[in-house]
């Protein structure tokens, strides 16, 4: 059986608490539901998107908090809109 290696770790391994880290952006499209294609727009777009870590020259990651505060963010205002109507 081969040995983990870092890119194998999974995002809520325990070593490392509150950091997302996939292969590439694939793994913020499978959290957050969105397509790769919708997910660049939204990071072109959106100025409230958390910036992306760049650990490596081709390897990037999210902090997990600042991923989850932004959908957090994002839901009070239409949830706010569905109240007022």
């Amino acid at each position: 059986m081969p040995t983990p290696t870092y890119s194998a770790r999974a995002a809520d391994d325990a070593s490392w608490p509150g950091f997302m880290r996939a292969e590439g952006p694939a793994g913020l499209c499978a959290y957050l539901s969105l397509s790769k294609y919708l997910l660049y727009s939204v990071m072109r777009n959106d100025p409230t998107f958390p910036p992306r870590i760049c650990i490596s020259t081709r390897c990037l990651g999210w902090r997990r908090e600042a991923i989850d505060a932004w959908l957090e963010a994002k839901e009070h205002p239409a949830a706010e809109a569905e109240v007022a109507s």
